[in-house]
């Protein structure tokens, strides 16, 4: 069940992104971040993207990780060095997606 989710969910990001292509005329693509890791993903958009000859480039997998265990880890040592949000601190925060940084 769980690599039919996966090859689903594969399918429909490739099919997206080569639909958009076309329609914005784009004829590369770059696949990076945590979710370029997986194979799967990586296989699919490499050959659609050949079979529609537009280029696709993606870093190699060593590159491919995941930025939540550095985030947690730099939030671990900011906690213990006494900078950042307390354990009393609310839990009601709000994300700010357009925050810069130092903000």
């Amino acid at each position: 069940m769980c690599a039919s989710f996966e090859n689903t969910v594969c399918e429909e990001l490739v099919s997206n992104t080569i639909r958009a292509m076309k329609d914005k005329n784009v004829d590369k693509v770059v696949l990076a971040g945590g979710v370029s890791a997986n194979r799967v993903l990586r296989n699919m958009l490499k050959k659609e993207a050949n079979k529609n000859g537009f280029k696709s480039y993606m870093p190699e997998l060593k590159y491919c990780t995941d930025n939540a265990a550095m985030i947690g880890s730099a939030a671990y040592y900011n906690f213990i060095n006494g900078k950042g949000y307390k354990i009393q601190d609310k839990l009601d925060l709000n994300a700010k997606a357009n925050l810069k940084i130092g903000e």
